[in-house]
């Protein structure tokens, strides 16, 4: 007998159930038309604009990274660069003393 019911309902012969409340039955479909292959979709608030507040200020947030990364990183990058500049130096008077 259930079987029968399900597919009279399908059918829209108007068999509904009577043991079911109005807020469990399935109201989004009732008043829902197809579109014929339409694709709609809305987009909320919080879809909008993702990317894009991220390089509102961009400026003003990399100034502010390099001010609070400048006194660890450029000290190192300073005494690296040094370095690397005395000793190419050095090395090139060590080669240089026999020219003469």
């Amino acid at each position: 007998m259930a079987f029968a019911r399900t597919v009279a309902r399908q059918m829209g012969h108007g068999l509904e159930r009577v043991d079911v409340s109005l807020s469990m039955r399935k109201w989004w479909k009732l008043g829902y038309t197809r579109q014929n292959g339409l694709i709609t979709k809305s987009l909320s608030p919080f879809e909008q604009r993702i990317i894009s507040p991220m390089f509102d200020d961009a400026p003003n947030k990399v100034l502010k990274y390099l001010k609070r990364w400048s006194t660890t990183i450029l000290p190192a990058f300073v005494i690296t660069y040094s370095t690397v500049k005395w000793a190419d130096w050095e090395f090139d008077q060590i080669h240089r003393e026999h020219w003469d």
